[in-house]
């Protein structure tokens, strides 16, 4: 019978979630192996995410509140690694 471990937290003590998130999953993986390129996409695709809300941002606020919230150096890092894991 193979075991599954859940955390739920409301249920056990504190003590006992911590010691159980600090042991991890052992030996077993948490996630598949992605395939190529999939990466480079996600990437790609928060960057339009993040741009279409930027300007959205920009078009509504005015002064420096804006220009600090469009955070256009993240969007175009986010940019480029996606064009690099392509």
């Amino acid at each position: 019978m193979k075991e599954t471990r859940v955390m739920n937290f409301t249920v056990l003590p504190p003590e006992i979630n911590s010691a159980r998130m600090y042991a991890g999953a052992g030996r077993r993986r948490c996630w598949r192996p992605r395939p190529p390129g999939t990466a480079g996409a996600d990437l790609q695709a928060s960057a339009v995410s993040f741009e279409s809300v930027a300007s959205c941002l920009v078009t509504s606020w005015q002064g420096a509140a804006s220009t600090a919230m469009t955070a256009a150096p993240h969007r175009i890092w986010l940019a480029e690694r996606g064009r690099t894991a392509r």
